[in-house]
């Protein structure tokens, strides 16, 4: 008879875990299309409306299902010496962007941290943010999200919606925010 007991408790917990891995997964990917959101509304908050014509292209190429070439794009733009901090910045992020897209978790976070030593910004330190949340690293994801909430310029209309799904976030990964 126990051991009908412990057959039961052995399915409750792997049904458990089987659905807090599924709720992972599923934040997992809430955070990166909020990000991808709240990035978008900063930079029209921002008035940044057009980007440097580089990163324009990355971005064209990248729309036109080209990640190949986008990639090869980055590099030579980032090769060339007269390139600003701002377009390398904004290059390295879009290379992240591509990385993770292709599920390199560990290529994506080292591109954003370079970007990020860059110029510390709010959607950088959110995507750092989300690479250590997608390699279960908490205590990093949670010290980035507290970064971006710092980051977070007043001129972003969605700022406290932001704010508020970090703090979410932190709390999730078992932070206080």
């Amino acid at each position: 008879m126990s051991g009908i007991k412990d057959k039961k408790k052995l399915t409750l917990v792997a049904i458990w875990v089987a659905l807090l891995l599924l709720g992972a997964v599923a934040a997992g990917a809430f955070v990166r299309w909020a990000i991808l959101q709240f990035s978008d509304q900063a930079a029209i908050d921002s008035g940044v409306n057009e980007l440097p014509a580089n990163v324009a292209e990355a971005q064209n190429l990248l729309l036109e299902g080209k990640p190949g070439e986008a990639n090869t794009y980055i590099d030579q733009s980032l090769a060339d010496s007269n390139i600003s901090n701002a377009d390398k910045q904004m290059l390295l992020v879009q290379k992240g962007n591509i990385a993770s897209d292709q599920g390199d978790t560990n290529g994506a976070l080292a591109l954003y941290l370079q970007a990020y030593e860059i110029s510390p910004d709010f959607q950088t330190a959110s995507k750092i943010g989300a690479q250590y949340q997608g390699l279960g690293d908490n205590e990093k994801a949670i010290e980035y999200y507290k970064k971006a909430i710092e980051l977070n310029p007043d001129s972003n209309a969605m700022k406290e919606a932001n704010n508020n799904t970090l703090r979410e976030l932190i709390t999730s990964l078992g932070g206080q925010p």
